[in-house]
């Protein structure tokens, strides 16, 4: 199933790295970004962080991320 991904972060500072352009981004708590076309892309956390991801539709732990 295709998935969409929003991801909030609340807590810490990482660097995205979007895989297929080295487009680069800096992720702060309240910083949000959506993932909807199966980017490959890349965390490099700076210090711990955390993550509040959803997924639409839900996912139930049988995806398999590397399918068409």
């Amino acid at each position: 199933a295709n998935h969409i991904e929003a991801v909030l972060c609340v807590e810490g500072e990482t660097e995205l790295t979007n895989d297929e352009t080295g487009e680069k981004h800096l992720i702060t708590p309240g910083t949000m970004y959506l993932l909807d076309g199966h980017e490959k892309h890349t965390l490099r956390p700076r210090v711990d962080s955390r993550f509040v991801c959803v997924f639409n539709p839900p996912v139930t732990g049988r995806e398999d991320h590397d399918a068409d």
